[in-house]
């Protein structure tokens, strides 16, 4: 099943050690604030008093995280899936995961790494941006294994590190009168520098959100003046800095229905890290506009990557599957239904091990899909091709090993229909692997598109399918979810 991994410390230090949390984390910055729903747990003891504290931020864990994750809205929920699958044994209460086989995951481990989820905050001073704030024993070789898959950089836009000298601040930037800038100096005055040439210490300062950022620059920059700190002792600058200074606004106006209050004094959360975490803005893999077989092409790849990670068997969708073995004798088959333009008939041939693919679909192909070799175009809807094709596999006295189907339907039944006709047409072979796109198109909530997946799962799990997983891939809509699994 997929789970999230949070082994504890064997280390008896307080700043080594986890403390045991409620799961699922709490989301914070919607309905409630973070004062109303404090997780648990103290401070680490490397981290400053607390700037203005007004209110019992002591009380929340965040001060534990020492990586926050900035995230697109809309997939936060698929980020925390994901963190669940990749780091085991924390199930995500409502995620799109919960529906699984019962398997270990085999993404690997990074040895003696403890990685916990600290809290989620959806609603944030940005519309479009949510955060998650992560506690990991080790930093550099969390953000490697994260940000080694490449589709999950489609829902991470920025990456913080906060290492030491952990604080909350409240207080306004855009004031000149404030003091927050001098609270921030600091923050930085504390930096014990090893470096001996001058500069000694330079820093480089990221904020959230964006917009902020030139302020805070400002505010630090004429703080430093007035305290007539020398440029060779503390410097700010972008580039060829040795720390970097994160300033996290982490308040929210209450959401109630689409109104939002005003705010109150705005707070922070604020830390250092060295230079070698610091982590450039996360850009997708370039996608031309109009790539339609690349863009279906990497919700396939997707699926296969999140399926292998999850899944213990190597031998799925073949045995002794690997990219690229074919067979003279007994050729593998493929389906791909509702096909066009082709990045998922392309997938199969290139990456899936498959002979020969028929792509159903009544509109075109493209041309780059065409020109591949044993690809035939069967140019009708499922339904109407499947009598056609159970003639040509009769007549070849073969069957179908996989069949894949991100086809457009206006029922989130009708993908499992046109699947299971095709099972019981006697065209599949046994124990012959599926990925199946469910489109719910009714309603409009998180729970009621993984309400009609369940529904589906439980018609596939009724026909003997097994080894069922589900996943909200980073490539689907926010109504799609991807079945995947084995027909008996």
């Amino acid at each position: 099943m997929s789970s999230f991994y949070a082994e504890k410390s064997t280390s008896n230090e307080d700043e080594n050690s986890f403390n045991q949390n409620t799961w699922p984390p709490t989301e914070v910055g919607s309905a409630q604030s973070f004062e109303k729903q404090p997780i648990g747990g103290k401070a680490q003891t490397d981290t400053l008093a607390t700037y203005r504290n007004e209110q019992t931020f002591a009380d929340t864990n965040l001060l534990l995280s020492n990586v926050v994750l900035q995230v697109h809205k809309s997939h936060l929920s698929r980020v925390m899936d994901f963190l669940s699958e990749l780091f085991q044994d924390i199930v995500l209460e409502n995620s799109a995961s919960v529906i699984t086989a019962t398997h270990s995951s085999s993404y690997g481990r990074t040895s003696n790494m403890d990685v916990e989820i600290i809290a989620s905050q959806k609603c944030t001073v940005s519309k479009t941006c949510s955060l998650v704030f992560v506690r990991t024993s080790k930093e550099r070789a969390f953000l490697e294994r994260l940000t080694a898959y490449k589709f999950v950089l489609q829902g991470l836009i920025k990456i913080y590190v906060l290492t030491s000298k952990k604080t909350v601040m409240r207080g306004f930037i855009e004031d000149k009168d404030d003091d927050i800038g001098n609270a921030f100096v600091e923050v930085l005055q504390s930096i014990e520098s090893k470096i001996t040439e001058s500069p000694s210490i330079v820093v480089k300062i990221v904020t959230f959100p964006s917009k902020i950022q030139c302020r805070t620059v400002s505010r630090v920059s004429a703080a430093l003046g007035e305290k007539s700190i020398h440029e060779k002792e503390l410097d700010i600058a972008p580039f060829d800095h040795t720390h970097t200074l994160s300033i996290i606004q982490i308040d929210a106006p209450s959401c109630v229905g689409k109104k939002k209050t005003k705010m109150t004094t705005p707070c922070y959360l604020v830390g250092i890290s060295s230079a070698e975490f610091t982590i450039p803005p996360v850009h997708s893999t370039n996608v031309v506009a109009n790539d339609d077989v690349c863009r279906a092409y990497r919700k396939l790849s997707e699926a296969f990557e999140r399926y292998h990670g999850c899944h213990k068997s190597k031998d799925w969708p073949f045995p002794d599957f690997h990219v690229g073995s074919k067979r003279k004798n007994s050729p593998r088959l493929g389906v791909d239904c509702g096909a066009a333009p082709g990045g998922w008939t392309k997938y199969l041939v290139e990456q899936a091990a498959c002979d020969e693919v028929y792509s159903i679909d009544p509109g075109n192909m493209s041309n780059s899909v065409l020109t591949l070799p044993n690809v035939h175009h069967i140019q009708m809807t499922g339904e109407a091709a499947l009598p056609l094709l159970h003639d040509i596999l009769k007549r070849r006295k073969a069957l179908i090993s996989i069949w894949v189907s991100d086809m457009c339907v206006h029922e989130v039944s009708k993908q499992v229909d046109i699947f299971l006709q095709a099972k019981n047409k006697g065209i599949l072979q046994s124990n012959a692997a599926f990925v199946l796109t469910i489109k719910c198109n009714i309603g409009h909530a998180k729970e009621r598109f993984n309400e009609l997946t369940r529904i589906e799962v439980n018609r596939l799990k009724e026909a003997g399918a097994k080894d069922l997983m589900v996943f909200h891939l980073f490539s689907n809509r926010i109504g799609e979810r991807t079945v995947i699994g084995v027909v008996k």
